[in-house]
């Protein structure tokens, strides 16, 4: 008798809800958030940094167009080097981290190679990044002036990039005179591994005078050349 009366609670049990189910019915199904459908907006790519053409930069005239294509391609020339440098680092140090660890051999050539390629890539990071004009960010400072002042402040801040590579240049070859009288022997000299730091220098030095010369033809001519996209942080 009380089995019979266990199943039928669990018939009972068993039977379902109309209100639940009529209310669940009912409910619209949860819509997916906007961003998710659409995802991050695409990056834009700062002003300063698009390529040299009347449809990027229609303000430019005949000066400052001539000079930021002279720019971009020295900048684009800098980046195939920079890749190519870090191709030849990358493999040197394989070819040498497997050569020790399988066979227990060292190229001694593999650690000159390795060192000038990563000098060599300092270096050339710093002209690329004065392509770009990544040196020196015052965003709190030129936030607060308005647009010709920033182009003025922007020109002096190139200048005085200007100077302080012109001191770093001097040192360099002061260094390179040095290392050429040391002894030793080097798959790749190390005068020519120090002669990097004058060549990028003058990299340096190259890049920024072409910015001046351009924001003073921008100045001369009472017009404001595309600024730098404002950083994050």
């Amino acid at each position: 008798m009380s089995n019979d009366t266990s199943g039928k609670g669990a018939e009972v049990d068993r039977q379902p809800d109309d209100d639940a189910v009529t209310t669940a019915a009912a409910e619209p199904a949860t819509r997916p958030s906007q961003s998710h459908l659409d995802g991050e907006p695409p990056a834009r790519p700062s002003a300063t940094q698009l390529p040299p053409s009347a449809e990027n930069y229609p303000d430019d005239g005949p000066v400052a167009g001539t000079l930021r294509k002279i720019d971009h391609v020295a900048g684009t020339a800098e980046q195939i080097v920079l890749f190519g440098l870090l191709v030849l680092s990358v493999l040197v140090g394989a070819i040498q981290a497997l050569a020790s660890k399988a066979f227990d051999h060292i190229f001694p050539w593999s650690f000159d190679v390795v060192r000038a390629a990563t000098f060599a890539m300092a270096m050339i990071g710093a002209a690329y990044a004065s392509h770009h004009a990544s040196h020196f960010a015052m965003d709190i400072v030129s936030r607060s002036i308005n647009p010709r002042a920033r182009l003025v402040l922007q020109l002096l801040l190139g200048l005085f990039t200007i100077f302080a590579a012109y001191l770093l240049l001097k040192s360099g070859l002061h260094l390179r005179a040095q290392v050429a009288t040391e002894g030793g022997e080097h798959t790749i000299p190390m005068d020519l591994v120090a002669a990097m730091i004058p060549a990028g220098a003058g990299l340096v030095i190259f890049h920024t005078l072409l910015r001046v010369l351009i924001g003073a033809d921008y100045l001369r001519r009472g017009k404001l050349p595309p600024e730098k996209a404002p950083s994050a942080h």
